[in-house]
């Protein structure tokens, strides 16, 4: 009985955790037309980009990468792993911005899952604060 408590009870604090990440990503070149860009969260509010933080990455990107490009950057820690591992949550074309962003040559994957680690995505959150969701699977 208890077991069935705890894992509905981790199923919650997850839910919780996971109230900011997208509804649905929209692209930069969208959010950028936007007088106030934002997206719509799972939990039902709005996570706000600065329009200083789009315009520079909007610059510092090649414009097949611009394009395509899907905001916010989602990060998944998982609880299994441990608490330096950060599953990006995206394909190529966010492993490339990544890889832009913080200057990186290679970023590591399992199979089709990349993953980074904490120092990375607190160069990436000190830069870009509003461009980058984490998460918890």
């Amino acid at each position: 009985m208890s077991v069935d408590f705890s894992d509905e009870w981790l199923r919650r604090q997850i839910r919780e955790f996971n109230r900011d990440i997208p509804r649905i990503r929209l692209p930069i070149t969208l959010l950028l037309e936007m007088d106030t860009p934002y997206v719509e969260t799972i939990g039902g509010e709005r996570h706000y980009f600065d329009r200083k933080e789009l315009r520079e990455l909007a610059e510092m990107l090649p414009g097949e990468l611009l394009d395509r490009l899907r905001l916010p950057l989602v990060f998944k820690r998982s609880l299994e792993v441990g608490e330096s591992l950060y599953f990006l949550d995206g394909g190529e074309v966010e492993v490339e911005v990544l890889k832009k962003l913080v200057g990186l040559s290679y970023i590591p994957s399992r199979g089709r899952q990349y993953y980074t680690y904490k120092p990375i995505i607190s160069k990436l959150i000190s830069r870009f604060p509003s461009i980058v969701v984490i998460g918890v699977i």
